[in-house]
C-alpha cells in the first residue's frame, strides 16, 4: 500500500472517529441531563456550545498550525476529544460543561479542516479530489448509521451508565491513537 492510500484510509477513519464523537454525545446526553440534573435549555445550550466551537476552529486552527505545527495541532486535537468527555464524567459545574462542549467542538471542527486539506493535498486531479471528499463524508455517514446507532447503544444506555458510554469512546479513540502512532504517519 502506497503512502497516499495510507492516508486516505487513516482520513476515512478520521471522519468516522468524528461521527462516533457526535453519537457518544447524543448517547450520553439523556444520561447526563439526568445525573446532572439539567434541564432541556441548558442541554441545548451545550449542544449550540459545541456547534460554535466547530466553527470557532475554522479560525483557531490556522493560527494554532502557523504558530506550533500541522503534526503538534493534529495530535492536540486529536487528544481534546477524550480528554474533553473523560472530564465530562465527573460532572462538572455547569461553566466547565460549557468549556468542555466548546472544546470537543473545536477539535471535532479541526479534524474536519485538516482531513479535508489532507485529501485535497494527496489528491492530485479535481475528479479524484472530489471522490475522494465523498468517500471520506460516506466514511462519516457509515460511522453515524452504521455500527454506532440503533440496537448497540440502546443496550449500552440501557444497562450502563453514561460514563460507560464516555469510557467507551475513549477507548476507541486510544486504540486510535495508539495505531497511528504505531505506524509512520506522513503528513
Amino acid at each position: 500500500m502506497n503512502i497516499r492510500n495510507s492516508t486516505f484510509i487513516r482520513c476515512c477513519y478520521g471522519y468516522a472517529i468524528s461521527g462516533m464523537a457526535i453519537l457518544v454525545i447524543g448517547a450520553i446526553l439523556p444520561s447526563l441531563i439526568l445525573e446532572a440534573n439539567l434541564s432541556y435549555t441548558v442541554a441545548g445550550g451545550l449542544l449550540s456550545v459545541m456547534a460554535i466551537g466547530n466553527l470557532l476552529s475554522s479560525f483557531f486552527f490556522p493560527i494554532m498550525v502557523a504558530s506550533i505545527g500541522k503534526r503538534l495541532s493534529i495530535t492536540l486535537m486529536a487528544a481534546m476529544v477524550p480528554i474533553s468527555l473523560l472530564v465530562l464524567t465527573f460532572l462538572p459545574s455547569m461553566p466547565v460543561m460549557y468549556l468542555l462542549m466548546l472544546l470537543i467542538g473545536i477539535a471535532r471542527g479541526c479534524i474536519t479542516i485538516i482531513n479535508n486539506a489532507t485529501v485535497n493535498e494527496i489528491s492530485n486531479q479535481s475528479d479524484a479530489q472530489s471522490l475522494a471528499l465523498q468517500l471520506c463524508n460516506r466514511c462519516f455517514l457509515g460511522s453515524v448509521f452504521g455500527c454506532n446507532s440503533g440496537l448497540f447503544w440502546i443496550f449500552m444506555e440501557e444497562y450502563f451508565i453514561f460514563d460507560y458510554l464516555i469510557m467507551y469512546y475513549i477507548y476507541l479513540r486510544l486504540c486510535h491513537d495508539g495505531l497511528s502512532k504505531s505506524r509512520k504517519i506522513s503528513i
